[in-house]
């Protein structure tokens, strides 16, 4: 009926049902105040070679369940160790977790969590990526399979800084991380969601955010940048901006759209907008630029 363990610290009740028909052995267990901290450091002691406890316990690296129950039911003992004859579910507290092959580590991660015929699932999760939220979150993985496959879905309340570290971490494309590596000063807000997909060896990205509000200083443009409203999106072969309000200097543009592509033939492409440019602020700085000065002359 209850059992107490100080290391790992948990507290557990649980029955085993030995029938003569099939399924012979039907297991309940519900576990309550578990310490993932020391729970992990036991089970992948006494896991050995499992591969699939040692990849739930480099997703999850911390936090408490204070509810988890699991049931089970197979017609021999080892056969209750099958993922396949067990279901999970638990809550999660102020855990840390590592989304696998996104390289992105959550804390004070809250939610529910299951796991079926091998696949464990999250719903329901809030989370803290840097100095952004995550809310809403949804988590699938296929622990059988290697490489697993994932399904991530998250909306996000955006603090701009981390803009960088997100688009820094999910585009590889060199060119484009040298320019922007320019950008600093970053500050505001947005309303964005984030989207896995594919395996943890290739992840597919969507990331899209809106109602953008942010000042920063961008070094080939002498002047200070704001955005005041619009949205950014970007799917992993393309960043593209919609309707994009905002300032440079004291010059100002309205629904701006447009976007770049990071293919292999790069372009940059501006489909719509209007803008008010003061030309004695303008000029100086479009002269200095090589490109810019080209463009102007023609």
């Amino acid at each position: 009926s209850e059992l107490l363990l100080g290391n790992p610290s948990m507290r557990l009740s649980g029955s085993v049902r030995v029938a003569e028909e099939a399924p012979k052995l039907n297991l309940k267990l519900e576990g309550r105040s578990i310490d993932i901290n020391s729970t992990r450091a036991v089970s992948l002691a006494l896991a050995g070679s499992n591969s699939v406890t040692q990849t739930i316990f480099e997703i999850l690296k911390g936090g408490t369940i204070p509810l988890l129950t699991v049931s089970g039911q197979a017609d021999t003992p080892s056969g209750l160790a099958d993922l396949d004859n067990l279901v999970l579910q638990a809550k999660l507290l102020n855990g840390k977790i590592v989304i696998p092959g996104a390289n992105l580590d959550l804390i004070d991660v809250s939610g529910d969590v299951g796991m079926s015929k091998g696949i464990l699932t999250g719903e329901n999760a809030w989370a803290q990526w840097q100095n952004s939220t995550v809310k809403n979150g949804k988590l699938k993985i296929d622990l059988t399979k290697d490489p697993l496959p994932l399904q991530v879905e998250a909306g996000i309340d955006v603090d701009v800084a981390d803009i960088q570290a997100i688009l820094a971490n999910f585009i590889k494309d060199q060119t484009f991380n040298n320019e922007l590596v320019q950008i600093e000063n970053l500050r505001g807000s947005a309303t964005g969601a984030l989207s896995l997909t594919g395996y943890t060896d290739q992840v597919n990205v969507d990331v899209s955010a809106t109602d953008i509000k942010l000042s920063t200083r961008y070094h080939k443009i002498p002047y200070p940048l704001k955005i005041t409203g619009g949205g950014i999106s970007y799917d992993g072969d393309k960043i593209q901006w919609e309707r994009l309000n905002g300032s440079v200097g004291t010059s100002s543009f309205a629904l701006l759209s447009g976007n770049l592509n990071l293919g292999e033939t790069k372009n940059f492409t501006i489909t719509s907008g209007t803008s008010r440019i003061v030309i004695p602020d303008m000029m100086p700085w479009i002269s200095s630029n090589k490109t810019t000065r080209d463009i102007a002359e023609y």
